[in-house]
């Protein structure tokens, strides 16, 4: 289930263009490695927690290697691993220097057929946004409000 939250974006290239309302995801966990580990192996995943554990990093650092080595890595579904590289320009070609020009190589991800749009396997909950959720925690902490007493949340956030 994704939530989101509504939010007004203007158009960054035409300041007098009107704001429209968009969907925001609003993520609810970050998972660990350890975590994702339970979660696979509590849900039909074949093998130990210490061998998913230990699939998982070793997979991280063979990718790692074969993009080192100037390789992709496609993994079917999952998608594809490549690297990208961010570079200061040089005046010619005689007078590029690889470790004076190229200032980052960064992996990317390419997503796979299974990822590729994720809309049809999705539900999606409308949810308050940060701003609305820092300003219930603020007025929990102030005691004004507790997780018990949801008309006042709603109030509260009608305030503003």
């Amino acid at each position: 289930m994704i939530k989101y939250s509504l939010v007004r974006r203007g158009v960054p290239y035409d300041p007098s263009a009107p704001k429209k309302v968009y969907a925001s995801a609003q993520g609810i966990e970050v998972f660990t490695v350890d975590q994702l580990v339970e979660h696979m192996a509590t849900h039909g995943t074949v093998g130990s927690r210490g061998m998913i554990r230990g699939v998982i990093m070793d997979l991280t650092r063979e990718i790692l290697h074969v993009l080192r080595d100037g390789n992709q890595v496609d993994l079917g579904e999952l998608g594809r691993f490549y690297t990208t590289l961010e570079c200061e320009g040089a005046d010619s070609e005689a007078e590029f220097r690889p470790n004076k020009h190229i200032k980052r190589v960064k992996a990317r991800w390419a997503p796979g057929k299974t990822f590729k749009n994720l809309r049809h396997r999705m539900e999606f909950v409308e949810t308050p946004n940060r701003k609305d959720m820092n300003t219930v925690r603020m007025a929990q902490r102030r005691g004004e409000i507790t997780n018990d007493n949801l008309d006042d949340i709603a109030n509260l956030l009608k305030k503003d």
